[in-house]
C-alpha cells in the first residue's frame, strides 16, 4: 500500500522544480514591476508643482496605470501558478489515497488483510 502512495507522489519531485523556477521568475519581475510603478509614483509627487505647471498631470497618470497594470498581469500569472501548483498536488495526494483505499478494500475482500489493519494503516498515514 504504501508503494501506491509513493508511486503516486512521485511526478510531485519533477513538478516542484519547475514550478519553484517559474514562481522565483515571476517574483523578480513582480518586484521589478512594482519599483517602476513606486518611482513613477514618487517622481510624480515630488514634481507637483513642475507637473501643474505644465498641466502634465495625464502622462504622470498614465505611466502609472501602465506600470501597475503591470504588476497585476504579473501577480495574475503567478495566482495561476500557485492554483496549478495547488490543483497538481491535491489530485496526487487524493488519488494517492483513493488508490491506497482500493487496494486495501480488495485485500479485505480477499481476506488478505483485515478491517482493523486497513484502518490502522489509512488513519496512521493519511
Amino acid at each position: 500500500m504504501t508503494l501506491i502512495a509513493i508511486a503516486f507522489m512521485i511526478p510531485l519531485f519533477f513538478v516542484m522544480p519547475i514550478w519553484g523556477r517559474l514562481t522565483q521568475f515571476s517574483q523578480k519581475q513582480y518586484q521589478e514591476v512594482k519599483a517602476e510603478s513606486s518611482a513613477t509614483a514618487a517622481e510624480t509627487i515630488g514634481n507637483i508643482k513642475t507637473v501643474k505647471a505644465f498641466s502634465g498631470e495625464k502622462i504622470g497618470v498614465d505611466m502609472f496605470v501602465l506600470n501597475n497594470d503591470g504588476a497585476f498581469n504579473i501577480g495574475k500569472n503567478m495566482a495561476y501558478y500557485y492554483a496549478f501548483m495547488m490543483l497538481f498536488f491535491q489530485g496526487f495526494f487524493n488519488g494517492g489515497f483513493i488508490g491506497v483505499a482500493y487496494f486495501a478494500t480488495q485485500q479485505v475482500k480477499n481476506g488478505n488483510l483485515s478491517i482493523g489493519k486497513m484502518s490502522a494503516y489509512l488513519l496512521y498515514n493519511w
